[in-house]
């Protein structure tokens, strides 16, 4: 276990190294320079140059690279280019706003899929496993913006129940409840979707195992040989598809987050794409990218838990 965990971290290491060496260069081949585009109007020949040359934006490639690696070594992911603030400091003020996000539509996910899919397993191939099915299908063809514009046009303008901008205040459980209610709603359905049909296809693989039917014939009630006998054994594949729905829920949050003007790294880095703020945008890159390898390994460490055939090599 402990090889197979080290081997892991090494290769998570080397695979956020690689995708920020990617974006590192992808920034710089994008059209549009980031001091003409934070002077605006007063972009002088000689003020972009001295500006460039303070960022350090007149040095080649490879230096500019060699120079934000060895910060990055250090615990430095420089100063943003449009608040000259540290980046770390702003991401990790951002950060919460968008975990409580990511957590609260998972969980939400999981309230509604697995109830969802094993009542879907257990009526199979009647009406109400064909509406769930119809149902998650139809949620899961929906994009989050708009499912997201859609549910704050009427929950939020029209209806005024939630509200429409900010986001919630620490300690505030009300202010929890107003302004996470429509975002979550939105993150946790769509994801409730994928999930419940993967419940739903998992609990039938498993419900004509001897092991389902030996609980059956001992008298037990259907649901103990639903949720305590067949759900473990299918909750292999569940976990893998939890896994990546949590990847995508913070691809989802980036869109949801501009929707509801919500504070969060999404929102920084929808502002800072647009500012070509290099540093912040290379900064919440890596931030993502170091929360899908850790989703990814815990994912994997946890299958040996559920399943103890699981061996590690």
């Amino acid at each position: 276990m402990l090889g197979y965990v080290a081997r892991r971290v090494v290769y998570a290491i080397f695979t956020v190294w690689l995708i920020v060496s990617l974006a590192f260069f992808a920034l710089r081949l994008t059209p549009g320079d980031p001091v003409e585009i934070w002077l605006g109007e007063y972009a002088t020949p000689d003020l972009v140059e001295l500006v460039r040359e303070k960022w350090g934006l007149d040095k080649s490639l490879i230096e500019q690279y060699a120079i934000y690696m060895n910060n990055v070594i250090h615990g430095d992911l420089g100063d943003s280019l449009r608040t000259v603030r540290p980046v770390l400091g702003l991401i990790g003020r951002q950060l919460p706003f968008t975990v409580r996000l990511v957590l609260g539509g998972m969980a939400l996910s999981l309230l509604l899929a697995i109830p969802i899919g094993l009542i879907a397993a257990a009526k199979r191939n009647s009406p109400l496993d064909m509406a769930v099915m119809a149902g998650s299908f139809l949620v899961m063809s929906i994009p989050e913006f708009w499912m997201g514009i859609i549910v704050l046009l009427v929950f939020g303008v029209i209806l005024g129940w939630f509200p429409v901008i900010g986001a919630e205040q620490p300690g505030d459980y009300l202010s929890y409840l107003r302004h996470l209610t429509l975002p979550i709603a939105v993150l946790g359905f769509r994801g409730a979707g994928a999930i419940g049909r993967m419940v739903r296809s998992s609990m039938l693989d498993v419900m004509g195992e001897d092991y389902v039917r030996v609980a059956r014939s001992k008298g037990l009630r259907e649901s103990v040989v639903l949720w305590k006998h067949a759900l473990r054994t299918a909750l292999a594949p569940i976990l893998s598809l939890v896994g990546v729905n949590l990847v995508l829920l913070l691809g989802g949050a980036v869109m949801i987050e501009v929707v509801f003007s919500r504070p969060g790294i999404g929102y920084l880095y929808a502002e800072a794409v647009s500012s070509r703020d290099y540093p912040m945008v290379q900064g919440c890159v890596m931030v993502v990218a170091g929360m899908v390898v850790v989703v990814n390994l815990l994912v994997d460490l946890s299958y040996g838990f559920i399943d103890p055939r699981i061996r590690y090599e």
